[in-house]
């Protein structure tokens, strides 16, 4: 196994590619995108992580029940999302 690193993934309105069994830390944003920072080890294959950027005052509750929040970000502008964690796809 290598060294673990935290590394910076954009997140996309699908998700984030990142590596297997990696542990989303935070997400923030940088000029105009969504970032998640994930504890990962570099050795193992990239895979699609289901990250949902669910904005406020968004109805239905599926996506809270299957998944895990992991942080919000106020986007220039003032939206607000709220992050999501599916895990892998």
């Amino acid at each position: 196994m290598a060294d673990l690193v935290i590394w910076k993934f954009e997140v996309l309105p699908h998700g984030a590619r990142m590596p297997a069994g990696a542990r989303v830390l935070s997400v923030g944003t940088q000029g105009q995108g969504i970032y998640a920072w994930a504890l990962c080890d570099p050795d193992q294959p990239e895979v699609e992580r289901r990250l949902w950027p669910v904005s406020t005052g968004a109805g239905g509750s599926y996506w809270a029940n299957e998944a895990t929040f992991v942080g919000t970000v106020q986007m220039q502008g003032g939206l607000v999302f709220h992050i999501f964690d599916r895990g892998e796809a």
